[in-house]
């Protein structure tokens, strides 16, 4: 008895664009406020700091939300494509298992920590220019922001630095499918040389049951 797996047919593409849209528009009157209270020199600098950064912020979000919005549904429309000519065979819904082989995922992973680290720090912006003195909960908690927001880019730095250096990371899987149950084989190619006699530490995750 073989078992079919029917394709997702939900898109929340059209759903991101649309909350893309409900950030930029207020991003850009707000951006728009500031620089007519520049002009008309009617606002201090902590207001103007304030009001640029909220539009920058939220301008960023909403590009960034319409942006993912497109680049998901074409993944969805071609994931949709190889479920229905593949229903039985789930090894095929992706390129790289298809070819025998799981790619690396560093490259998605540093560049989601950057942009959240980089919207952490804007986020703080205003926080600390009206940093809270006297309790120390308060400012241990503003304090959180930034130190998150360089920590999530410096982990994405390090991931990038590592991406560079052992560039073209693959597993070639023995077999494809592999057996539940069974053990998982297969060989890591890369192009970076190793010297003679070091160690590698490899890991793999399941991020899709």
């Amino acid at each position: 008895m073989s078992a079919t797996t029917k394709p997702s047919r939900n898109n929340p593409s059209g759903w991101l664009i649309l909350f893309g849209l409900v950030f930029t528009v207020p991003g850009i009157a707000v951006g728009v406020s500031t620089v007519r209270k520049i002009v008309s020199g009617g606002a201090d600098a902590k207001k103007i700091v304030l009001g640029l950064t909220l539009a920058l912020l939220f301008v960023v979000a909403g590009i960034g939300l319409m942006v993912w919005g497109r680049v998901a549904g074409k993944i969805a429309a071609r994931n949709t494509a190889r479920m229905a000519e593949h229903p039985n065979e789930p090894w095929l819904w992706r390129d790289d298992w298809a070819q025998g082989y799981a790619r690396s995922e560093w490259k998605p992973t540093a560049g989601m920590m950057i942009v959240m680290g980089l919207v952490f720090l804007l986020f703080s912006v205003p926080m600390l220019m009206n940093f809270p003195g006297g309790h120390p909960f308060r400012a241990i908690f503003v304090s959180v922001f930034p130190v998150t927001g360089f920590l999530l880019v410096g982990l994405s730095t390090v991931a990038q630095l590592r991406a560079r250096k052992f560039k073209n990371v693959r597993f070639k899987l023995a077999g494809v499918p592999c057996v539940i149950g069974g053990k998982l084989q297969g060989r890591l190619e890369v192009e970076f040389v190793f010297p003679a006699g070091t160690t590698v530490d490899f890991s793999v995750d399941a991020v899709r049951s």
